[in-house]
């Protein structure tokens, strides 16, 4: 059965599959990281989540988190469906302005590897949209 997205039931089956891969896991081993996304758009409104990373766990939350984020993203809903189930690059979208940080570019290209192994895991889930 599929999972809505951006609810406590996505987050808690994000975070366990997170934790699940090897391959994300291998990503995060060595990092200590918390960045936030604020979600423009969303059928319910504005909605935020985090992604916490402290070596090799990963924590998906829903709202602002506890302490200030390494880096922020702020996209519409659409931008974001769009970057998960691959439909959009990431790069296109930052390229094209419908995803924002509020870093340096050379900062978010410190995360590429990172969004590219979350994008990977999250895309195999069933979620619905």
């Amino acid at each position: 059965m599929a999972t809505k997205f951006l609810t406590p039931e996505w987050a808690e089956a994000v975070t366990e599959a997170f934790n699940a891969d090897a391959g994300f896991c291998k990503e995060v081993a060595k990092k200590r990281s918390l960045i936030h996304w604020s979600v423009s758009e969303a059928p319910d409104g504005e909605v935020d989540y985090y992604l916490d990373v402290d070596h090799g766990k990963a924590e998906l939350g829903l709202g602002e988190p506890g302490a200030k984020p390494d880096l922020n993203l702020s996209c519409s809903y659409e931008t974001l469906v769009g970057i998960i189930s691959g439909r959009i690059s990431g790069r296109d979208a930052f390229q094209g302005r419908r995803l924002r940080a509020d870093a340096r570019l050379i900062t978010v290209i410190r995360y590429l590897s990172l969004f590219h192994e979350m994008n990977r895991v999250m895309s195999a889930l069933d979620v619905e949209y």
